[in-house]
């Protein structure tokens, strides 16, 4: 027969038995979870150092890096196509310039331009414009500035690069003064109160979007004050202090919906 001790020694065991083997699970789950962690890393470790890709396919990485709420750029008979579907914004990008068309169907559609006329007071002529894809985006060189486009989810980006310094003609403005003169159809373009580095553009079907997110770095990445100012219905300049800027200079505004 057994006796007290005896018994309470076997349940003793009988305890340490059963936490034993609540401990080798809990370990086999954690050594589980990390293998499986591991090897999740291991199957996204290629995409992850995948670093190149062919130049055909630069439209198709940009849409998946942008979770398909970008396009672009892609070759057209007429130029690139860039697209910004959060924006529901689409852009042909072509020897002439930038031209943006509304794909929205709850606020209005439309076809509208933004172009450069002059930097300075002083218009370029005698070049023929020079289009190719660089980068993630589209580069059109019109001699006496380039034009910079990208799309991503926030809208379309026009960007304007300055090579050198360029003789001031406009006599509204100080000598020091950066001015690019832009021309606007298919829109009116009006003062936002809000912003002075913003401009409001309102479609023919009511739709209204905004030029804005306005910033400008020199040759040496300094940030440069800089303002829009409203000509006209079809006009505006961007004015940049530019007294002791490095070259080149680039202005960056981005073409969004106003909500």
């Amino acid at each position: 027969m057994k006796t007290g001790l005896q018994i309470q020694e076997k349940k003793v065991m009988k305890q340490r038995g059963k936490n034993m083997f609540r401990i080798m699970v809990a370990v086999a789950c954690l050594l589980m979870s990390g293998l499986a962690g591991e090897a999740a890393q291991a199957m996204a470790l290629p995409e992850q150092t995948q670093a190149s890709f062919a130049f055909s396919r630069l439209g198709a990485e940009i849409d998946q890096r942008y979770g398909g709420q970008s396009t672009g750029p892609k070759a057209t008979e007429l130029g690139f196509s860039l697209a910004s579907r959060t924006q529901a914004l689409e852009a042909q990008v072509g020897p002439q310039g930038l031209k943006v068309t509304s794909i929205s169907t709850s606020e209005g559609g439309g076809v509208f331009t933004i172009m450069p006329v002059a930097v300075n007071g002083i218009k370029g002529a005698g070049m023929k414009p020079c289009l190719q894809a660089a980068d993630t985006g589209v580069l059109l060189d019109r001699g006496f500035i380039r034009e910079r486009f990208t799309a991503s989810p926030e809208g379309i980006r026009q960007d304007f690069i300055i090579a050198a310094p360029a003789r001031q003609a406009n006599p509204c403005c100080p000598e020091t003064d950066l001015v690019v003169s832009l021309a606007i159809t298919g829109a009116t373009v009006a003062r936002s109160s809000a912003d002075s580095g913003c401009a409001q553009l309102t479609l023919p079907s009511g739709r209204k979007l905004v030029y804005h997110r306005l910033r400008v770095t020199d040759g040496q990445g300094r940030d440069l004050p800089a303002r829009m100012e409203i000509e006209n219905s079809a006009e505006l300049r961007i004015i940049v202090a530019a007294g002791d800027a490095a070259y080149p200079i680039t202005i960056d505004p981005t073409i969004t919906d106003a909500d």
